[in-house]
């Protein structure tokens, strides 16, 4: 039968370092998602700007090639009233008559094809004065993003390095077998210390009860509930353990209670136990002591 009080202890350890191994993950997970969304630039879209050339218009390629053509049909006719002998003013001047009047509707296309690529060029320049002073926006803000990308980048890491210092003593507090390997969870060992916390039974009876509510009810349902008081009593478990932590006189307290239980047990492999859980207990002290070296890591 386990020393009670030294049990409650064991399993406060547990908790401890269960709830910063649960919110160092939390918080990783919250950064990572968070560096994903930073520095990417917003799509930059531009209006081409539309560079007018007569070349490129049919309009006025067409003007030009009428004008041309009836310019030198005009000469042909003139040319044949001349040679057939109609040499009266009328006849003499009508090509040209009709090269003009060509040339005239020509220059109208012209001037109106000119008038409207101006006017979408002053559209597509506005547009794209705007798109400039959004992207120039954009790349201060992508700048500054990258920035704060590498500081989250090196926070990320440290709270993994935390993480895994966190999990390997997490895992040499569980080697000492007390616990069973199915209840090695956040879930279960709160609810086992909150069990023998607040009562007066002892631990084969806090896993009897854990048992029997996992048989009777959904997995799911009571970690959802647990889910709830740990959230509520997260930060005050924490503070207490980091308090207790820095207090002498409690750790002496604890040191007299385990000497005495290993000095007054007959059972050698519970002896040895409560060594183990001497040991696991001054590690994670000295661990909780410089909590304030990563304390922003928990935040």
């Amino acid at each position: 039968m386990f020393n009670r009080n030294i049990v409650i202890l064991y399993l406060h350890d547990l908790v401890t370092l269960e709830l910063i191994k649960d919110k160092l993950g939390t918080n990783y997970a919250n950064i990572d998602s968070t560096i994903k969304r930073l520095g990417i630039p917003n799509q930059k879209n531009y209006r081409p700007m539309h560079i007018w050339r007569w070349w490129n218009h049919e309009d006025i390629r067409n003007s030009i090639l009428v004008f041309f053509g009836a310019l030198l049909a005009g000469w042909i006719v003139n040319s044949f009233f001349r040679w057939i002998g109609f040499n009266t003013y009328f006849w003499q001047y009508a090509g040209y008559v009709i090269a003009a009047i060509t040339f005239i509707v020509g220059a109208c296309y012209v001037i109106g094809d000119i008038k409207t690529n101006r006017a979408d060029e002053r559209s597509v320049k506005s547009d794209n004065e705007k798109v400039d002073k959004h992207n120039a926006e954009d790349d201060i803000r992508v700048t500054q993003e990258l920035e704060e990308k590498q500081l989250l980048e090196k926070k990320r890491n440290e709270i993994a390095d935390e993480w895994y210092r966190v999990d390997t003593l997490l895992k040499q507090v569980y080697s000492v077998n007390i616990i069973p390997h199915d209840k090695r969870n956040i879930f279960a060992v709160f609810y086992l210390y909150d069990f023998m916390n607040t009562s007066q039974f002892d631990l084969i009876t806090a896993i009897y009860n854990y048992n029997d509510k996992v048989t009777h009810q959904k997995l799911d349902n009571i970690q959802r509930q647990l889910s709830t008081l740990i959230y509520q009593n997260q930060q005050i478990i924490l503070n207490q353990s980091i308090q207790q932590a820095t207090l002498e006189s409690m750790q002496s307290q604890n040191d007299e209670m385990i000497k005495y239980a290993i000095a007054t047990e007959a059972n050698t492999a519970i002896a040895a136990q409560y060594s183990q859980i001497a040991a696991t207990h001054t590690e994670e002290v000295a661990y909780l002591q410089k909590v304030h070296i990563f304390m922003d890591l928990l935040r």
